[in-house]
């Protein structure tokens, strides 16, 4: 689907926080929540981190394994986009 160093563009009208948990409308006008943990990931995204750079910023900060790591964000990556929340970014 996606490699290592792609980057992604994200696909959301608003957004708004409440305590811990991030809201986000798509460009469909459907509204999802974002825990904690998915809002610092999607505060790399926004930031235009790759994938590969995503993986290597929590890997320092919470030094859980690379192989589970990359799992969680594919899956994770995964769902924004079919929730039309995110694309991959096109080549330039």
């Amino acid at each position: 689907m996606f490699n290592s160093n792609d980057k992604f563009c994200l696909k959301v009208l608003k957004t708004r926080y409440e305590k811990d948990i991030l809201f986000v409308m798509n460009t469909n006008l459907e509204l999802y929540s974002i825990n904690s943990s998915g809002i610092e990931i999607y505060n790399l995204l926004k930031e235009e981190y790759s994938f590969e750079q995503i993986i290597n910023h929590l890997y320092l900060k919470y030094s859980v394994p690379k192989e589970q790591l990359t799992e969680d964000l594919y899956d994770f990556i995964k769902l924004l986009i079919k929730y039309k929340m995110l694309s991959l970014k096109t080549k330039e």
